[in-house]
């Protein structure tokens, strides 16, 4: 069984073994929201369609999603 995450913990150490993390780039994430939310109230137009807008996730892979140590794969 393995134990993956999504968002980077700042309480890594509180954890053991590590927990894998898909790390999701929150700046940019925040960044981007900004942007168009912005660009909309400038615009003064409530009725725009969505945006959709993908950025790249980082995988961290860990001790939580690792074969225990001595352990053989099969």
């Amino acid at each position: 069984m393995a134990l993956v995450t999504v968002d980077e913990l700042t309480v890594d150490d509180l954890f053991q073994p590590a927990v894998t993390t898909v790390v999701q780039p929150a700046y940019d994430i925040g960044y981007r929201a900004a942007e168009i939310l912005l660009k909309r109230i400038e615009k003064r137009e409530m009725d725009e369609e969505p945006v959709t807008i993908r950025l790249p996730a980082t995988l961290k892979i860990r001790d939580s999603s690792r074969l225990p140590y001595g352990a053989a794969a099969d």
